[in-house]
C-alpha cells in the first residue's frame, strides 16, 4: 500500500521546479551577502570617527542579513531533503518560514522610513 502522505507525481515535479529557482535564488543572495560583508568591512575600515548609532545600525542590518539568509537556507533544507514529497510538509509553514516574515519586515522598515523623508 502506498503512503496517503505522498505526493502525486506531477505535484512533486512542480514543486521541485519551485524549489529548483529558490535553490537559484539562493545562491544569489549568498553572492550578494558576500558583497554586504565586503561593504561593512570597508565601512568600519574607512570610516571609524562616525557616530556610534551609525555603526550600530550597519551592524544590525549586517546581522538580520545573516539570520535572513540562514533562515532561507533551513527552509529550502527542510523543504527539498528533509520532506521533499509529504503532503504533510507542504501544507503546514515550517517554522524558518514564519520567522521569515518577521526578519524580512525588520530588514525592510529602516529603508521604508528613509524613503518618508
Amino acid at each position: 500500500m502506498t503512503d496517503p502522505n505522498l505526493l502525486p507525481l506531477d505535484v512533486s515535479r512542480a514543486s521541485f521546479d519551485t524549489l529548483g529557482s529558490i535553490i537559484i535564488a539562493l545562491q544569489i543572495g549568498h553572492v550578494l551577502f558576500g558583497l554586504l560583508v565586503y561593504q561593512v568591512h570597508y565601512y568600519f575600515k574607512m570610516y571609524p570617527g562616525d557616530r556610534l548609532w551609525i555603526k550600530i545600525f550597519v551592524s544590525v542590518v549586517m546581522i538580520t542579513q545573516l539570520l535572513h539568509n540562514v533562515l532561507w537556507v533551513i527552509a529550502s533544507y527542510h523543504y527539498g531533503i528533509t520532506d521533499p514529497y509529504t503532503t504533510a510538509a507542504l501544507s503546514h509553514a515550517h517554522w524558518s518560514l514564519r520567522l521569515l516574515i518577521l526578519v524580512t519586515v525588520r530588514l525592510a522598515c529602516p529603508y521604508q522610513n528613509q524613503t518618508r523623508r
